[in-house]
């Protein structure tokens, strides 16, 4: 199960919270400004399509200690970045998504 974040409009973390529970969210703790939940990936695609209160759904990859801005980039560059962007595969939309038949 992974950890999210989803970013909303102060004041509106009650009806994000609802929202995020129609999509599989689980273990939410609301703040003044989002919501903390977990779920898979699947939970998390579904409230980036679905929410109309998410402004954003961040995913916490990595949670460590750190001093200044050097650390986090030093632990940053030890992630397996590569197991969760294949750089092998561009962003090009389907060819019927551009307009072509």
């Amino acid at each position: 199960m992974e950890n999210f974040f989803a970013q909303c409009p102060r004041g509106l973390s009650g009806v994000l919270a609802t929202e995020l529970v129609t999509c599989g969210a689980v273990d939410m703790v609301a703040t003044e400004a989002g919501v903390a939940f977990k779920g898979d990936l699947l939970v998390a695609y579904r409230a980036n399509l679905h929410s109309r209160v998410a402004s954003r759904v961040l995913w916490r990859v990595a949670a460590f200690p750190y001093v200044n801005e050097h650390e986090i980039y030093d632990t940053a560059l030890l992630l397996p970045w590569p197991s969760w962007f294949d750089i092998r595969k561009r962003g090009d939309p389907p060819q019927h998504a551009a307009g072509h038949a």
